[in-house]
């Protein structure tokens, strides 16, 4: 027992070090998640012989059917709450019903309260069958999305579903012989390289908080945990339903349980959360405590509004100023710095990101006055740049 609360412990610190590192140190992440793997499956208690469980936890690869998730005993004592302490581990599979393998494990870990408010205070690792350690949310690629791996090769983004088998072929042996590719659709204008297009389409359409399934060539969209996505799975076509014809990525039809849940989808962000409350939008931080107070008591007593401002003209309330900035020039793919009044854009995790985050402004640069979103002037690094995330914003 002593060891055991020793581990947790040490594991606990290292974990909270690296989630304040946020992705500083490679080696040390692996070796973090490496701990991990040690000890959910050491021979006196591997989590295979933990108690199976269905608790959902809306962070890191998603379960499908078919997956197997493992809880410890602080996760099986209330799986509702899931208290921190709490360890879930999943075993996805790939192949077909009765000849299935598994193909990959996830393990989330939920330290402390507090530890990391993006992730609703989960660290979770993603690794080979055998422990080899591939992906964590202290470390994901500056375009990766729940439910896949991503890899940046040469320019062109590499997309694999979490525990699919040509993941593991990709990182055995590199390019795949099999496989798609699709100039400039990718985040940022990137070429994009899968397995095949479904897997392409289905990242594309894929936003934090939300499933997103297509039906015959349309789009249907659910917050994710919800009853009607449960409907949705065990009866098909929900009857009472909102379409919205070419809403969606490349003029697709979304359908969806109501406006709210719909229009959320569409103006939901990189890193922000968008709610549609009477018509109007309201727009957070993912993770702040300003969402987490909204979602508990309804209408900040402490907001900005900007009548016409947002999406479509609608009336936009976010906790102050700043957020309502940065949740309109932000795009997927890019990261936008307002400084001054003026927009700078990068490649999401180009080296001239690193670069103004360690010294400022750029000796090199280029600057379009009143090119931006309200008119804002945009600098970047070149005017690919700036070409690229004009295209993004339409």
């Amino acid at each position: 027992m002593k060891r055991h609360a020793k581990w947790m412990a040490l594991v606990a610190t290292v974990l909270v070090m690296a989630g304040q590192s946020r992705a500083a140190d490679t080696e040390a992440n692996a070796k973090y998640a490496g701990d991990l793997w040690q000890y959910v499956t050491k021979a006196s208690s591997p989590y295979s012989k933990w108690t199976a469980t269905a608790a959902k936890v809306d962070v890191g690869p998603a379960p499908i059917a078919g997956d197997k998730s493992f809880a410890n005993k602080t996760a099986q004592a209330d799986e509702k709450t899931l208290a921190p302490g709490s360890i879930i581990v999943t075993e996805h599979y790939a192949g077909e019903k009765e000849k299935a393998k598994v193909s990959g494990v996830t393990i989330r870990y939920r330290p402390s309260k507090g530890y990391d408010a993006a992730n609703d205070d989960w660290f979770w690792a993603y690794y080979l069958p055998g422990g080899r350690y591939i992906d964590s949310s202290l470390e994901r690629c500056p375009v990766a999305k729940c439910g896949f791996v991503t890899r940046v090769e040469d320019g062109r983004l590499w997309v694999f579903r979490t525990g699919s088998a040509e993941l593991g072929d990709y990182l055995k042996h590199g390019e795949l012989a099999k496989h798609v590719v699709q100039p400039g659709v990718g985040p940022a204008g990137m070429t994009m390289k899968a397995p095949d297009a479904e897997t392409i389409r289905d990242y594309l359409v894929a936003k934090a908080g939300y499933v997103a399934k297509f039906d015959d060539g349309r789009l249907w969209v659910f917050r994710a945990g919800s009853k009607e996505l449960a409907d949705f799975e065990k009866h098909g076509e929900l009857a009472k339903h909102v379409v919205r014809p070419g809403a969606g990525p490349n003029g697709t039809t979304i359908k969806a349980p109501d406006a709210e849940t719909l229009d959320a989808y569409v103006y939901t962000k990189p890193n922000f959360v968008a709610l549609v409350e009477d018509g109007r939008l309201w727009v957070f931080r993912r993770g702040s405590k300003e969402l987490a107070d909204f979602q508990k008591h309804g209408e900040l007593a402490k907001h900005v509004v900007r009548p016409g401002a947002g999406p479509g003209g609608m009336t936009i309330k976010a906790p102050d100023s700043e957020t309502i900035a940065a949740y309109s020039v932000a795009r997927e793919g890019f990261r936008t710095i307002l400084e001054d009044g003026r927009v700078w854009v990068f490649r999401a995790g180009s080296k001239d990101l690193a670069d103004f985050q360690k010294h400022g402004e750029l000796a090199k640069h280029v600057v379009r006055p009143g090119a931006g979103p309200d008119g804002m002037t945009l600098k970047a690094p070149d005017a690919e740049t700036i070409e690229a995330y004009m295209r993004a914003e339409g």
